[in-house]
């Protein structure tokens, strides 16, 4: 199946959930308030980050299978043995978490005492469901590494809307409870483990799941020691800003902070869906092909995130005004805009990322994660404590273009960012510069972002990798 298809794949599912997303979160907001809203959206933060006790087995299963597709037995041991890996992972990680959870809620995130009780035994009953998404974890490896994205996709939307609407109705039926919503999004989101699993026994090849060995076991907790390093460090530092707030300014405040950022970092689907594509090509692949498939990814994902990140930095004011009304704070704006920048360098170095656990270096990933933690960690309590939420966006982006530089560095792949994409990199940061104070009109907003989206579209004529060029050419015969 061709590169081009899979990325589709992932990229039509994940434009599905946002529209999901645009829809509930005002009503959400205006049904069970912005105190509650940031509760959820804490405790879905540490479920998420808790998932680290997979300790890389996913990524370790993707690229070791795809080298072995053709190696039925080889496969089937290196299977058995995740399997009975991420069985035993998944029960220390729910002890810890059903242990923890509540002394980090209450400690820590500055949740008060009734916020607490009124959530109730659903906070620990999330607890119970890391098993089910650890050991899922190494089935959506299996799926990853034959690329069958195609069901993966179907799957993880139809878990969206899930998670989405079911709390949301069960609030509305029953009244805005924190237990009711929570625990109505824990038995939604069961739903895309079990469906992983059954497409992976389904049509799967046909594991020998009860094999296993040692050696296998030592290749992929070697490959997933630095992987889970990553997993333990990468979604602290992509969360903190929100975990300081909540300690620093309320529940309330990163409730709100969470709705611009929620909505910027949705634009990242286009490189999540071509990491999620392009990991089992790389691992397949050699040297030279890998290299000219980071170029080219490099360059292609540039070409198509720079109007979409222009257009979002002219309209993510106007957007909020008429999203979710009376909630919108004056900084929000300003929230969205500076994100856009980091998120435009955060989203270019998901192909470095992607080539370096290729290449099995993901030591490298976890170095430069654990070297960057404290200096960003001191940033964010500075930033936030003078400037508040408007703080937390700027210390975050300013993380996000400094471990991408590291990373493109790592993988030789600077002179493609320091020249290839220094001209879009230039008017994006510019045009967000222009638009901060919010002194200007919409219609000169409106007018600047047509003038860069312009030049974007010249520069992408002349920078375009040929594959990109062929597509382009390909949709333009289909469409005559």
């Amino acid at each position: 199946m061709s590169l081009t298809r899979n990325a589709s794949f992932s990229l039509i599912s994940s434009v599905l959930q946002i529209g999901v997303i645009l829809v509930t979160v005002p009503i959400y907001l205006r049904l069970i308030g912005p105190q509650r809203y940031g509760v959820i959206v804490i405790v879905w933060l540490l479920f998420d980050y808790f998932q680290l006790f997979n300790f890389g087995l996913d990524k370790a299963v993707t690229a070791m299978l795809a080298r072995l597709r053709q190696s039925l037995d080889e496969s089937s041991i290196l299977f058995g043995t995740a399997i009975a890996i991420s069985l035993l992972a998944g029960a220390i990680g729910m002890i810890v978490m059903f242990a923890a959870i509540i002394p980090i809620l209450s400690n820590w995130m500055g949740i008060g005492p009734e916020l607490i009780a009124e959530a109730g035994w659903s906070i620990r009953f999330i607890a119970l469901l890391l098993p089910l998404w650890i050991t899922a974890s190494v089935f959506r490896g299996l799926l990853q590494a034959h690329e069958r994205f195609f069901e993966l996709s179907v799957a993880q939307f139809a878990m969206a809307v899930a998670f989405q609407i079911a709390p949301l109705a069960m609030a509305k039926w029953l009244g805005p409870d924190l237990q009711t919503v929570l625990f109505t999004g824990a038995i939604a989101r069961s739903t895309l483990p079990l469906v992983m699993i059954f497409l992976a026994l389904r049509r799967g090849p046909r594991m020998r799941m009860l094999a296993a060995s040692r050696e296998w076991a030592r290749k992929l907790t070697q490959y997933g020691f630095w992987t889970s390093v990553t997993n333990i460090v990468s979604p602290l530092i992509v969360n903190l800003d929100r975990y300081i707030v909540a300690s620093k300014l309320g529940p309330a405040a990163v409730g709100l902070y969470n709705v611009p950022l929620n909505l910027i970092m949705r634009v990242q689907i286009l490189p999540t869906s071509l990491q999620s594509a392009l990991f089992p090509r790389m691992s397949m692949s050699g040297e030279d092909d890998r290299g000219k498939l980071s170029r080219d990814g490099v360059v292609g994902l540039g070409i198509i995130m720079a109007p979409l990140l222009v257009c979002g930095a002219v309209f993510i004011d106007p957007f909020l005004k008429l999203w979710i009304g009376d909630f919108v704070a004056p900084e929000l704006s300003q929230v969205g805009e500076i994100l856009i920048v980091g998120v435009w360098f955060n989203s270019l170095a998901y192909v470095p990322y992607a080539q370096l656990q290729a290449e099995q270096r993901p030591n490298l990933i976890a170095r430069l994660h654990v070297l960057e933690i404290l200096p960003f960690v001191a940033l964010l309590w500075f930033a936030i404590g003078r400037w508040g939420i408007v703080g937390a966006a700027t210390a975050w982006s300013l993380r996000a273009i400094v471990d991408s530089l590291l990373l493109f560095a790592a993988t030789g792949l600077t002179g493609v960012i320091c020249w290839t994409l220094l001209f879009p990199t230039g008017l994006l940061v510019l045009l967000v510069a222009t638009l901060l104070p919010h002194e200007t009109t919409l219609l000169t907003n409106l007018a600047l972002g047509a003038g860069c989206v312009a030049a974007i579209l010249i520069w992408s004529a002349t920078v375009a990798p040929a594959s990109l060029r062929t597509l382009v050419l390909r949709a333009a015969r289909w469409r005559r």
